[in-house]
């Protein structure tokens, strides 16, 4: 088997905002992938109210991936999206001018297929 983390900027550029980062996990027919990012705090001057800027708060977000192929040519592929079910949150300038609060919840998914 064998174990690959890739994280940081891709060949040619800069730092990402946000910061993924994903470790991949293979294991004979068995691959496992957990991916994280991670988006600081960034401020928009779109839809300014109260002559403030628009500030969405940093969040993290984890996705994970499990799959395995069976020797009767089964393979099953299960999938977590947003494991941390972080709230996205945005304030008008100052905390205490909270904007919106959104939360979209954790979602699954199972795939299977089969090859004769």
């Amino acid at each position: 088997g064998h174990m690959e983390l890739l994280a940081g900027p891709r060949r040619g550029e800069a730092l990402p905002r946000p910061h993924p980062a994903m470790l991949r996990i293979a294991h004979r027919r068995e691959r496992r992938v957990f991916g994280c990012n991670h988006q600081d705090d960034k401020v928009s001057s779109f839809g300014v109210v109260f002559a403030k800027d628009t500030v969405f708060a940093a969040e993290t977000n984890v996705d994970a991936q499990i799959s395995d192929a069976f020797d009767n040519g089964l393979e099953m592929v299960l999938r977590a999206y947003n494991l941390t079910d972080t709230p996205n949150r945005s304030f008008w300038g100052e905390p205490n001018l909270p904007g919106y609060l959104q939360s979209f919840g954790r979602k699954y998914s199972l795939g299977v297929s089969y090859s004769f």
